[in-house]
């Protein structure tokens, strides 16, 4: 429910949803590549998540369910499209998401382009 904290169940759904969008198409890429590296970061974001909404199946639907789905798209997204305009601009390949990573595990991996050891390694 909307406005309290999930129960187990509630989080692995959202989990799983944010997992399934991490994802960003080849355009995306190509825009980043075009990118301005001598600009701010958050101004290249502001344009690269502009550009994205083009492919926002919901684009046209504003209703508070659209409305959620393309916040969780885009709460998915901007962890990949930093981590990869990161790269690009430090001249590296970007590294696609890794589903079964958790949100920060794959955040760092897609930075650093390696997995991280584990507490117990």
């Amino acid at each position: 429910m909307l406005g309290d904290l999930p129960g187990d169940q509630e989080l692995a759904e959202y989990s799983a949803c944010l997992h399934g969008e991490r994802e960003v198409n080849r355009e995306v890429i190509d825009v980043i590549h075009m990118c301005n590296f001598n600009i701010d970061s958050i101004e290249a974001l502001r344009t690269i998540v502009s550009f994205i909404s083009q492919f926002d199946p919901d684009i046209n639907d504003s209703s508070p369910e659209g409305n959620m789905r393309k916040a969780i798209r885009l709460i998915a997204k901007i962890p990949t499209i930093v981590a990869t305009y990161y790269r690009i601009a430090n001249g590296k390949e970007p590294v696609p998401p890794d589903p079964s990573l958790s949100h920060g595990a794959n955040f760092l991996y897609m930075l650093r382009g390696k997995k991280a050891k584990s507490a117990g390694s």
